[in-house]
């Protein structure tokens, strides 16, 4: 039929009208989306655990109306324990079912996950309102998890095309108020000035006028004065009171120039809750709108299988419009190492097989790692109440990095911690084509598939995190919280739990010592000295000296130093006495019965309580001679041997419940190290030779 016509009356039922009639008429004026009014309108929320709340709001399908008219809870399906997931949350349009309803659609796991496809069939329809990403491990769906697509007029959109009344009438009276005001203020005004020249004598009127321009002249760019204009007739922003919005300009880019169509651009700034994900255009440009003097992290998602992701930082200022390019990489960039477990011999892989490892003698050599994206982001820094106050000169940390001086030893400007930029990893075993079994590790910039972790980089909440943090000394404790700041003596004497306690009184996010971030740095001292042996390559630390010594002795040592002495120390990635000077207790690692009891995040316990099962510890000997490598445990004892082994240093362990510390003591000797550990305590154990550390990642 090339014709049709609606709606008239029916005379004896012969005017009968579906309701798909209905909906073409009304799709014919009123666009698909969910209605702006009010703004938070099918905004998904947190609610609690692992449901997000829709509130209130109304949405236009197709001609078909949806009206939620409660607060509904919907529930997000159980995080798996390895790998991360992506979520829609969707309005449906069923014509199968004639309905509309909210659903949860489920995405596939995947280290690099991309969300599902949003469905737009004959049949069915969806309104893409949010976009949950749920990390590995996941138990709380945190608003930072929750990306608000319904302003994408991709996948969402806003109704348009709907006419709206305006009442003209109080719009009139409002205008007819403000005119009667204005008149009455400024009449009052004029007439005054007009008296007080009336006032003046002829002759002195024109001296008075010249006074009143110099005082407006004078008051150009001050306090309550007027706006100069700079050199293109523009007020200068810092005379504007204005909460700049800048420009964010990304351009997606591929090495090879191939297609990137498809790719989707993260924005996240965890301290502002901020998530947003577009889509590029045509022309591989996507454009957001982001607050200013505020960092915030960019990473490509669903760009095209033939490549390799990337990222990028950048900080908004002065409400400008910036434009970053990220491209995306055919090659992997990938480096590693791994330790024949017959021999100990260590092997680089990867793209590092023809590099120089690190050295220490009388000054550090770098190696090839000098300019390596593996440690050249490493930072001092001030933290405080999760915030970065300032970075510090790494060369002498009594200085910022601008020259002028740094509060390192009261605790006004936050406590003193190493900042490390996000880097995944894999542990591994494998057995080669000659049946020799190699323990590795390897670091990427990007996951490369769903064996990859960045376990160090979890926050409570189970999601990677952008940077995590380590103290820089030792713990010390006053008025039950635990600081790390310079020139203070080891805190000791204290249990386990109560370190914990004092540790996160720091504020969300911080711990004491973690173990998924000591074997994370345990693996990057093999991969930068090709050893195990830490003691030679680096330094013996605090491990044959009467007591331990306190913090800061060590702050113009740069980030990595060491000696022979025994006496004076050791500095890796910026950390005093990572091994050495005092034990300290760390959480993450149980040993009960002879079986590992890890956990990867916070929050931890003395009892194990919620930790996953790993492997069976060796019950005999005192030395690592070969380590389990996985991305759960990290490298712990797998077999020992009574003796100075293949890992060089002490790892003790006993029947019964046992809590964990590390590093060694000042009177240690050979038996401290980086892969030091004592899992033989309760944890009611005090000791003067056990201390503790700071830790902290982004809630």
């Amino acid at each position: 039929m090339a014709e049709s016509s609606s709606f008239f009356n029916s005379v004896s039922g012969d005017r009968v009208y579906a309701a798909d009639r209905f909906a073409q008429y009304f799709a014919s004026f009123i666009g698909n989306g969910v209605f702006p009014n009010p703004s938070t309108g099918l905004q998904a929320t947190t609610n609690s655990a692992m449901t997000i709340k829709l509130p209130t709001g109304k949405a236009w399908i197709n001609g078909y109306f949806y009206y939620n008219s409660s607060d509904l809870a919907l529930t997000i399906d159980t995080a798996d324990g390895v790998l991360h997931r992506k979520d829609n949350v969707v309005i449906r349009w069923d014509l199968t079912n004639r309905s509309i309803t909210a659903v949860v659609v489920k995405g596939t796991p995947g280290s690099s996950p991309s969300a599902p496809a949003v469905v737009r069939t004959a049949e069915q329809y969806d309104l893409k309102v949010a976009e949950v990403y749920i990390a590995a491990g996941t138990t709380t769906i945190t608003q930072g998890m929750i990306a608000d697509t319904r302003l994408d007029n991709t996948v969402c959109g806003i109704v348009t095309q709907t006419v709206t009344t305006i009442s003209t009438t109080t719009l009139y009276n409002q205008i007819q108020a403000d005119l009667t005001t204005f008149k009455s203020v400024n009449e009052a005004d004029f007439a005054a000035w007009l008296q007080t020249m009336k006032d003046i004598p002829p002759e002195d009127a024109a001296a008075y006028l010249q006074g009143q321009i110099n005082a407006i002249n004078d008051s150009k760019g001050t306090a309550n004065g007027i706006a100069t204009l700079d050199a293109d007739g523009h007020v200068p922003k810092e005379q504007l009171n204005l909460n700049f919005v800048g420009h964010l300009i990304v351009h997606v880019a591929s090495s090879d120039s191939g297609s990137v169509d498809g790719t989707k651009v993260r924005i996240r700034n965890e301290q502002l809750g901020s998530n947003y994900v577009q889509t590029i255009d045509a022309l591989g440009n996507t454009t957001f709108s982001l607050l200013d003097n505020h960092t915030y992290y960019v990473v490509l998602l669903d760009y095209p299988s033939s490549y390799y992701g990337a990222a990028a930082t950048v900080t908004i200022t002065g409400g400008e419009t910036q434009t970053i390019t990220i491209t995306l990489s055919t090659v992997p960039d990938i480096i590693g190492w791994k330790m024949r477990q017959d021999t100990g011999v260590i092997e680089y892989t990867d793209g590092a097989v023809s590099w120089l490892p690190a050295s220490m003698s009388t000054t550090f050599d770098y190696g090839s790692f000098a300019n390596s994206w593996l440690v050249k982001n490493i930072k001092p820094c001030l933290l405080k109440n999760g915030v970065v106050q300032y970075y510090l000169n790494p060369n002498d940390y009594t200085k910022k990095v601008d020259g002028t001086d740094a509060n390192i030893t009261t605790g006004t400007d936050g406590n003193v911690m190493i900042e490390f930029p996000l880097i995944y990893y894999k542990f591994y075993e494998e057995t080669d084509i000659n049946n020799v079994v190699w323990t590795g590790c390897k670091f990427s910039l990007i996951p490369q598939d769903d064996t990859w972790c960045a376990n160090a980089f979890l926050n409570i909440n189970g999601v990677i995190q952008n940077t995590m943090y380590r103290a820089a000394y030792n713990g010390y404790v006053n008025n039950n919280i635990l600081y790390s700041l310079s020139g203070k003596a080891p805190s000791n004497n204290i249990t386990i739990g109560d370190f914990r306690t004092y540790a996160t009184a720091n504020g969300s996010g911080y711990q004491q010592q973690e173990w998924s971030k000591r074997v994370f740095l345990q693996s990057l001292f093999v991969m930068m000295f090709k050893s195990t042996d830490s003691q030679i390559a680096l330094g013996k630390g605090v491990t044959s000296a009467p007591a331990a010594i306190n913090s800061g002795t060590m702050n113009d040592k740069g980030l990595f130093w060491g000696d022979q002495t025994g006496t004076n120390g050791v500095k890796f990635c910026g950390i005093e006495n990572f091994w050495g000077n005092i034990d300290e207790f760390c959480d993450g690692l149980i040993l009960l019965s002879y079986v590992y009891q890890y956990k990867i995040y916070g929050s931890y316990n003395d009892t194990a309580s919620g930790y996953l099962t790993g492997s069976t510890a060796p019950s005999t000997g005192s030395y690592a001679k070969v380590m389990y490598s996985n991305n759960g445990e990290g490298l712990v004892s797998k077999t020992n041997d009574t003796s100075l082994s293949y890992y060089y240093d002490g790892f003790y362990l006993s029947s019964g419940t046992n809590i964990c510390y590390t590093g060694g003591h000042w009177g240690s000797g050979a038996n401290a190290g980086i892969f030091y550990a004592g899992l033989l305590n309760a944890a009611s154990c005090v000791s003067a030779s056990i201390g503790a550390s700071l830790s902290f990642t982004p809630v």
